[in-house]
């Protein structure tokens, strides 16, 4: 009699009773192992990708309303009577430190002239940019008012947004650009 080819590789009931415990629990454990690890990755990478879109409207959310109160913060600052009834420089100057005196409304003003050449500014010195020639800028000189996108200043906490518009003398031909910021 010949032994069957499960006797040459498994000769012992020993040898075979370990390959079926083997191959009833073994084997599926590791195959139910290998299908939790695929779940979880997959319902982790599920929860990361929530948590960012959660995150990302919040952050879109709290520029939109930066936006918004910075549009209000444009209407308040050009329907300013102050600025749009003067006729000298001097009395531009005045009007905007004047206005940045309202606390937690500006970080600073600044008056420009058509050529983008800083006349006064309420930040200091070492911030004050003495030069303007962003696209807002050439919008407002033109007559347009503009909103720029926010932005990280170095010089100051959080994201700020510049709005400008351009006064002008009613009785002179003098033209400036203002810039809140």
């Amino acid at each position: 009699m010949r032994p069957s080819p499960g006797h040459q590789w498994f000769p012992t009931i020993r040898h075979r009773l370990l390959v079926a415990l083997a191959g009833c629990v073994l084997l599926p454990l590791l195959g139910g192992q290998l299908l939790m690890h695929l779940v979880t990755r997959q319902s982790l990478i599920d929860s990361e990708i929530d948590k960012y879109r959660l995150l990302t409207s919040q952050a879109a959310s709290q520029v939109a309303s930066l936006m918004q109160y910075s549009e209000g913060n444009l209407l308040t600052l050009s329907n300013n009577h102050l600025l749009q009834t003067l006729n000298t420089e001097k009395e531009w100057i005045e009007a905007i430190e004047h206005i940045a005196k309202v606390p937690n409304f500006w970080t600073d003003i600044s008056l420009y002239d058509l050529d983008g050449e800083l006349i006064a500014s309420t930040a200091a010195p070492e911030h004050a940019e003495n030069k303007e020639w962003t696209e807002w800028f050439a919008r407002a000189a033109i007559g347009q008012s503009a909103i720029s996108t926010p932005q990280k200043a170095f010089a100051f906490e959080g994201l700020h947004v510049a709005v400008y518009f351009r006064v002008e003398s009613p009785t002179s031909k003098r033209k400036a650009v203002v810039r809140g910021r």
